[in-house]
């Protein structure tokens, strides 16, 4: 029986360096000739996916569930609202927090928080050219209120915990810590309430015709813990964050462990 799987980018399909390991490049190539479908679910934005791997793929979850692509056609979409953005900004206006707005062509930042990212993560991740990749296209402004356009925030370096955060925006939006620094209470990811990763995979079983018990979801990080519960199976990689173990249906190894090879081979996704 063919199966629908899900796969998170950063830490579950690619280490945080950019790179996929060759296992993983092999199992993905296996799954699609036993006829899975494979989809992408991811906390990036559609610019910030590679093209060589979207053209590996049968479907796209992005934005954190605030895009759902089926091909080339647009399944679901959903954009921050001018009252949420109102409210974000007055969270983070005594803050010394670096925040960005995503939306599905570019990221919105202030010159201090492009030059946070690429110095933060440029040392501790693929250098400077590895973070100007993910960084894309990007527009320089110090207020999100003029964009329309955006679907989620990133913040970084806050003086309030991610548990603060959350309370004050708390019926509006889900706050979780950031994917790329889950050590971190002072950094996370804000999504439109209710907008998140299960969401996107809901609705892309219902436009696609698939049964929810066909579905493997593959993740890592924070924003992952509602997809893999939501999944019929969910796996958290080896080297993902506890709360995402203690709450999937199979641990495998981590992803420099060929750990999504072994999922696949010991879930029986693939001979």
């Amino acid at each position: 029986m063919s199966k629908a799987l899900f796969f998170d980018i950063d830490g579950t399909l690619y280490n945080f360096q950019g790179v996929m390991p060759k296992s993983t490049k092999r199992a993905l190539a296996k799954a699609r000739e036993q006829g899975h479908q494979l989809i992408i679910c991811t906390g990036r934005s559609m610019f910030q996916i590679y093209p060589e791997l979207l053209c590996e793929f049968d479907g796209v979850i992005g934005s954190t569930g605030a895009i759902v692509k089926r091909g080339e056609q647009v399944i679901y979409e959903h954009y921050v609202p001018a009252d949420t953005i109102k409210q974000i900004e007055a969270v983070f206006r005594d803050e010394n927090a670096h925040i960005a707005a995503m939306t599905e062509h570019q990221m919105i930042l202030n010159e201090a928080c492009k030059a946070y990212m690429l110095d933060r993560f440029g040392k501790r991740y693929g250098g400077e050219q590895f973070v100007r990749r993910v960084l894309g296209d990007y527009r320089i402004s110090d207020s999100f209120l003029p964009f329309s356009n955006i679907k989620k925030f990133l913040y970084y370096d806050a003086s309030i915990t991610v548990q603060e955060v959350s309370e004050l925006l708390s019926g509006v939006c889900d706050v979780t810590p950031s994917s790329i620094e889950a050590e971190k209470q002072c950094s996370g990811e804000i999504s439109v309430k209710g907008i998140n990763k299960s969401l996107g995979i809901a609705k892309y079983i219902e436009a696609s015709g698939i049964c929810r018990q066909d579905t493997v979801a593959f993740g890592d990080g924070p924003n992952d813990l509602d997809m893999v519960e939501y999944a019929h199976i969910g796996v958290a990689m080896g080297n993902g964050v506890p709360a995402l173990k203690e709450r999937a249906d199979f641990v495998t190894k981590g992803i420099q462990e060929d750990g999504i090879e072994y999922a696949m081979k010991t879930l029986g996704i693939i001979a």
